[in-house]
């Protein structure tokens, strides 16, 4: 592998390591504010919506992010797309209370991070394979 090609993937890495940190912190800033205004009142409904868009903010970006990595690596789409979400390793510790989903749980972050960043590497390598087996 040459010197080029490891400095672009280190490059690719760390991008999407930070991109996936700065995601994580805005959505723990956003969603206790969007969960601020429900009280026991609030109709089932909203409350849905409300664990839907949350659901969005979490898992969306990973994925986006692993998928994006990969693309720009072009090879090994599927261990780019991990080494993409290592980010994720940091939220080895407990939800914060103030999270209105899972508080005080401490591997749901985690494991949503790295699997859906491998799962954004795990689908762009399927479409590789896929493309790869319609020439052959």
């Amino acid at each position: 592998m040459s010197l080029a090609l490891r400095l672009r993937l280190i490059i690719i890495i760390f991008t999407g390591n930070v991109l996936g940190l700065a995601a994580w912190e805005a959505a723990l800033a956003l969603i206790p504010r969007l969960w601020a205004g429900t009280n026991t009142t609030t109709g089932l409904p909203t409350r849905v919506g409300l664990v839907a868009l949350s659901a969005i903010l979490m898992a969306a970006p990973p994925v986006l992010i692993g998928a994006l990595g990969a693309w720009l690596a072009r090879r090994a789409q599927t261990w780019v797309g991990l080494a993409c979400g290592l980010w994720g390793l940091t939220l080895i510790q407990t939800v914060p209370a103030a999270f209105p989903i899972a508080a005080g749980i401490w591997y749901a972050p985690t494991v949503l991070v790295i699997l859906s960043s491998t799962l954004g590497g795990w689908l762009l390598d399927l479409r590789a394979q896929a493309q790869y087996k319609q020439i052959r």
